[in-house]
C-alpha cells in the first residue's frame, strides 16, 4: 500500500472513530474534551531493523510495562520531530549505534494494546555508521538473533510489540517503501 493512500486509511479511521465503535463509546465532535482524550490515545512510532550477518538486533526491556520483553529499537515520535530522525533518534537512544536509515520496511498499526493506545509504527531498516552496542538501565540487554531465534522469543510471549516479527519477515522477504514517500511538509 503507498504510504499517501496509507495516510487517508488512517485518518478515514479516526474519523469513523472506529477505535471509539470498538469501545462502544459515542462518536465525538472535534471540539470535545472527549475527541482530545481519544487523540491522547493515537501514537505514531518508529523502529529500526539493524542486521547484521543475518542477526536481527533486539533490545530487552527494563521498564515496568514492558520488563523483559524484547522488541526493535522503537520509541515514540515527538512533537515536530520528523519520522525518519524519530528511527534514528530512538536507535541511537536504545542502542548506542548512529544509523543511517536506508529504507522503509513498512507501516502497521496496533489499534489496541495494553497500554490503551492506537499505535502506528514505521518500521525502517538501518545500518550503523559509528558508534557501538551500549547496554542502559532501560535497555540491560542489546543482542543479535537469527530468525528463529526471534521466532522462539515470539512464542514464549517474550516479544513486547506484536509488529516485531511481521515486520522482521518483511524485511527478510525484501518488503520496501521509497523514503522519497516520506516527505515531512513544513
Amino acid at each position: 500500500m503507498e504510504l499517501d493512500k496509507l495516510s487517508w486509511l488512517l485518518v478515514l479511521c479516526y474519523i469513523n472513530n472506529t477505535r471509539c465503535q470498538s469501545k462502544k463509546i459515542k462518536q465525538t465532535n472535534l471540539f470535545s474534551s472527549e475527541f482530545d482524550y481519544n487523540m491522547s490515545k493515537i501514537r505514531v512510532a518508529c523502529a529500526t531493523i539493524i542486521c547484521e550477518n543475518e542477526k536481527i538486533l533486539l533490545v530487552k526491556e527494563n521498564k515496568e510495562i514492558a520488563k523483559d520483553k524484547y522488541s526493535l529499537p522503537c520509541g515514540k515520535l515527538e512533537f515536530g520531530e520528523e519520522i525518519i530522525k524519530c528511527a534514528i533518534r530512538e536507535a541511537r537512544e536504545e542502542t548506542g549505534l548512529e544509523v543511517k536509515i536506508l529504507k522503509c520496511v513498512g507501516v502497521y498499526q496496533r489499534p489496541a494494546s495494553k497500554e490503551d493506545t492506537n499505535t502506528i509504527f514505521f518500521v525502517f531498516e538501518g545500518v550503523p555508521v559509528s558508534g557501538k552496542v551500549t547496554i542502559s538501565e532501560d535497555h540491560p540487554e542489546i543482542k543479535y538473533f537469527s530468525i528463529k531465534e526471534i521466532e522462539k522469543i515470539e512464542k514464549e510471549g517474550n516479544l513486547r510489540i506484536k509488529i516485531t516479527l511481521p515486520a522482521i519477515k518483511d524485511f527478510l522477504a525484501g518488503q520496501e517503501i521509497s523514503l522519497e514517500k516520506i516527505k515531512p511538509i513544513y
